[in-house]
């Protein structure tokens, strides 16, 4: 049900997708059903239940790499609603989730770096950006640019 929840949120089928996560968190809470539907919440407007349920998720996944999704989602999430403290803070978190990563996750990683370099480079935090800047080339943030 958790893939036929993603495949409809792929589709833009918001609604019927977040029907079907609810359904999963119904029966057992899966950390990655609860960051799904954050990311569905997100999409609809609902931001103040996906801010909670990416939290949810990451007290549920802890430190482990898995924690990396949630995180940076929060931080976007975060970021666009203009709570740049808070932003800066959940994609710190990303960062130090780095080295659990393995190569499956980079491509994510990459995006969530690129957000967060931008957002320094907004705030004018170059000591900071030169640092993610980094990160990001070791995490392949250009092909992930250039496949946008």
């Amino acid at each position: 049900m958790n893939n036929l929840a993603a495949d409809l949120a792929s589709r833009k089928r918001y609604d019927e997708a977040a029907a079907l996560y609810r359904q999963v968190l119904s029966t057992v809470e899966l950390p990655e059903a609860l960051n799904n539907l954050g990311v569905v919440y997100q999409q609809l407007g609902r931001c103040d239940e996906a801010e909670s349920l990416f939290r949810q998720a990451i007290r549920k996944f802890g430190d482990s790499r898995g924690a990396m999704q949630p995180w940076g989602n929060l931080a976007i999430l975060l970021e666009r609603r203009e709570r740049i403290d808070e932003s800066l803070h959940a994609f710190g978190q990303v960062v130090a989730l780095l080295p659990k990563l393995r190569p499956a996750d980079e491509k994510t990683a990459a995006r969530y770096l690129a957000h967060h370099e931008a957002l320094l480079r907004h705030i004018r935090e170059p000591a900071g950006t030169e640092r993610v800047g980094l990160l990001a080339m070791r995490f392949g943030v250009r092909e992930a640019r250039r496949n946008r």
